[in-house]
């Protein structure tokens, strides 16, 4: 019976329910889940394991939301130089807000937001450069220039290097 409930629950959270909705229908589909998770909780034990961690994306939010709903603390984490629509509307229940530059915490409560930096391995500043162009296979005699970006500016990222070195 329980991995019964189990599976119930797994199936009324995957993100597929919420692709391609409204974003109010999809908040009408939270409240009537989180009212039934409720009852639920009377006679299932809970499958969270007390905390969340979330990195955006439009189905990050009923997951904050529910966990708000459910006391379960939050953090979410923006590595971007500008909040997406679901980093906007789930802040406000999140724990905290950790961003990696301290330009972005205007958008934030005070009392929220933590500046992080951007986290790096640090192979990444230490890899020997002979080793990585025989792994790649890259001509010692060509200039080679990584480049690293992503979310909205990738497009335009790309198109100006396509521009700048063909």
């Amino acid at each position: 019976m329980a991995r019964r409930a189990q599976n119930s629950v797994s199936r009324d959270l995957r993100p597929g329910k919420c692709a391609g909705k409204a974003p109010w229908i999809v908040r009408a589909q939270f409240v009537a889940h989180v009212s039934q998770r409720r009852r639920r909780a009377r006679t299932h034990p809970p499958l969270s394991t007390g905390r969340d961690l979330r990195h955006g994306g439009y189905v990050s939010a009923p997951v904050i939301w529910a966990g708000a709903a459910e006391k379960i603390p939050s953090v979410i984490y923006l590595p971007d130089l500008e909040p997406g629509w679901a980093i906007r509307a789930t802040a406000r229940w999140a724990t905290r807000v950790a961003v990696s530059f301290r330009e972005v915490s205007w958008h934030f409560a005070s009392d929220k937001v933590v500046v992080t930096g951007y986290p790096v391995r640090a192979t990444f500043f230490t890899t020997d450069q002979k080793w990585a162009r025989a792994k790649f296979q890259l001509d010692a005699n060509i200039l080679t220039v990584a480049i690293f970006g992503g979310s909205s500016g990738a497009h335009h990222i790309n198109e100006g290097s396509r521009n700048k070195f063909d």
